[in-house]
């Protein structure tokens, strides 16, 4: 949000829309370790990086009370506030390995690879249950108005047609 001052400057401050929830990822949810630390780092270095000096101490009041709110505590949120993610750069440019996180399982896959290989993991949360369901909309092709064909055992084949 920018915002003009008394005397015409210009003043920089996070914005949120009026149906902002103040909702992440909770602190306590079956996700990578990184994707956790992710969310209270990212708030705090936006309102460094965007606010100006006279909002910071306000942004970071809310910042503050937000991960507070999500099961995080105020002092790991500033400890990861302070680590850097990025990495050197290796001179071999590989395609990542995308994997569902398994507590325990796929934080050795990924170590593994990434010593080993030097190939970077990136984390994704497991299939909700509707992905997987077949959706209650799904049609009959045989019902569908056109043509078709089945092949027959015999080698010879069955060509239909449904009107519509």
């Amino acid at each position: 949000m920018v915002i003009r001052g008394s005397g015409g400057e210009l003043h920089t401050t996070v914005y949120r829309k009026p149906t902002h929830t103040n909702r992440y990822l909770h602190a306590s949810s079956h996700h990578h370790p990184s994707q956790i630390s992710s969310v209270p780092r990212s708030l705090i270095n936006r309102a460094l990086s965007l606010c100006d000096p006279p909002y910071i101490e306000c942004e970071l009041r809310v910042v503050r009370q937000a991960p507070e709110n999500n099961g995080y505590s105020w002092r790991q949120s500033s400890r990861w506030a302070q680590t850097t993610t990025r990495r050197k750069p290796s001179c071999v440019n590989r395609s990542p390995v995308y994997l569902t996180y398994v507590k325990g399982v796929t934080d050795k896959i990924s170590h593994y690879l990434q010593r080993r290989f030097d190939i970077v993991t990136r984390f994704r949360p497991p299939a909700l249950v509707k992905s997987i369901l077949r959706s209650p909309k799904d049609r009959d092709p045989l019902n569908v108005p056109g043509v078709y064909k089945i092949p027959c055992d015999c080698g010879r084949s069955y060509i239909g047609f449904v009107k519509s």
